[in-house]
């Protein structure tokens, strides 16, 4: 039996020693490189890398003259991209830990829990400010605040990224909030090079690529790479206008001929369902070579339908690549293998995604730790040089993070096959019957078809009793 453990092909080296050097090394080697900042009824917005870049350097100035310095955290809460991916670069120009943080925060979580995030990002880290276009926000601690409005007007002098120190590539520089499976915040911490290996990777169909475009938010890691300056043309779409018009993506898409992007099942159902509402609708995607779907668990009949749909305005049949990845690593799997819209075979439910990615590598493990045969289902563990440092500030959890060999616990369940990953549901979604342990997908699914089939029943019962007729089981 061959043991359920994968790797990727090893690593290119990479010519960047940190985040700094690598984003003043893309300026000089795309001068025409670009930003695209696109919105629903509003005419695209162009930035380039350039222009940016200047931007960043000012900002990098005032901060450095407001006395922030090196691994202090800088909390973003910035509801522009043209805003927020200038700030981005000069924390990593001035060296500071950057924290993306949601865009409607006040919104989402309230004043009091907004304060209740702030307050706890500022205890672990110690020492960090935050900057945001929310007045609300800003006067929260009015002391470590920045209104960027009245920020930007104080920095406007000239400055070069030239002028501030290197960082080395083993720098913590991002502070990613999340919750985890367990429901308390944590920062996941990445440094330099993990942020360069996943920012600067091996692209697939990579001689093709040269507009990738994005609608993730920046307080998710999917949308931070959009930010890295790493094609010629890097297109964003606000998430907002996305969700209220699923369509823009694929006007957006085909006016600056998109090459790669980023997509969620969450999406995907969002774009299909408008298109098969808008049946007088077309588009031209025939530029598109990928799309990378991942950040949620993927639906094969969803990916079918997105294809369908899309494939009588040109949409490639290896448009599709299926990944797998968490803040904490990744992406991990995908990128070689694209999705089939051929039918499974009988009972083949699960979705193999991929093999691991460059330099990542893939176990599946039992409740021993002990790496399972291939087909059998266990715990996933990962590990590759996207992983992150740990949890900033929370020994513990970054204690019950990694194995005692290295290896990340993702808290997922899959199954490695010919070295592929299915990811198969959650740990701690398990159901107990009989000493067996079942997952909670399957379970959903089945639940889920015994109601369609009941409602479907309930409308065939209700014309067959307008019939005359009743129904029977």
């Amino acid at each position: 039996m061959t043991l359920a453990i994968a790797h990727g092909e090893k690593i290119e080296a990479k010519s960047y020693a940190s985040l700094r050097d690598a984003i003043v090394g893309a300026v000089e080697l795309m001068p025409e490189g670009h930003f695209i900042h696109a919105k629903a009824n509003a005419p695209h917005r162009i930035s380039t890398f350039r222009e940016t870049l200047e931007k960043a350097s000012g900002l990098a100035a005032g901060l450095r003259e407001r006395g922030m310095r090196p691994n202090d955290g800088l909390i973003i809460n910035l509801r522009s991209c043209e805003d927020f991916i200038p700030t981005l670069w000069a924390a990593a120009i001035e060296g500071l830990v950057a924290v993306p943080l949601a865009q409607d925060l006040g919104r989402r979580f309230g004043p009091k829990g907004a304060r209740e995030v702030i307050a706890f990002i500022r205890t672990v880290l110690g020492r960090a400010s935050l900057i945001t276009d929310d007045v609300g926000l800003a006067e929260i601690a009015p002391a470590d605040s920045i209104f960027f409005d009245s920020f930007v007007f104080e920095t406007r002098g000239e400055r070069t990224a030239h002028e501030f120190a290197e960082a080395g590539s083993g720098r913590l520089c991002l502070a990613v909030p999340t919750s985890g499976a367990t429901g308390r915040p944590k920062l996941v911490g990445l440094n330099e090079g993990a942020a360069l290996a996943r920012w600067w990777p091996k692209l697939p169909d990579a001689e093709n690529a040269s507009a990738f475009l994005s609608w993730s938010p920046y307080d998710h890691v999917m949308g931070l790479g959009l930010a890295a300056p790493n094609l010629n043309r890097k297109v964003h779409l606000d998430a907002a206008s996305f969700v209220a018009n699923p369509l823009v993506w694929l006007a957006v898409a085909e006016e600056t001929g998109a090459t790669h992007a980023t997509m969620t099942n969450f999406g995907l159902a969002l774009i299909v369902e408008a298109v098969e509402a808008n049946p007088e609708r077309s588009w031209r995607l025939d530029s598109i070579r990928k799309i990378g779907v991942g950040a949620e668990p993927v639906s094969r009949t969803l990916c079918r339908r997105f294809f369908e749909c899309l494939a009588p305005f040109g949409l490639r049949e290896d448009a599709l690549i299926l990944g797998y990845g968490l803040t904490e690593c990744g992406p991990v799997v995908g990128g070689a293998t694209p999705f089939s819209a051929d039918a499974p075979k009988p009972g083949a439910a699960r979705i193999f995604l991929d093999g691991p990615t460059a330099g990542h590598a893939v176990r599946v493990v039992g409740e021993d730790g002990q790496i399972l045969n291939e087909d059998c289902v266990g715990a996933i563990e990962v590990r590759g040089p996207t992983m992150t440092s740990g949890y900033i500030g929370d020994a513990a959890e970054t204690g019950r993070l990694f194995t005692s060999d290295g290896w990340l616990r993702t808290g997922d369940l899959g199954v490695l096959e010919n070295g592929k990953l299915a990811v198969i549901g959650r740990e701690k979604e398990l159901i107990g019957v009989n000493a067996r342990k079942y997952s909670c997908q399957p379970i959903g699914r089945g639940l889920r078809r015994t109601v369609r089939g009941r409602r479907s029943c309930s409308r065939s019962r209700s014309r067959k009793t307008i019939r005359g007729v009743r129904c029977g089981r």
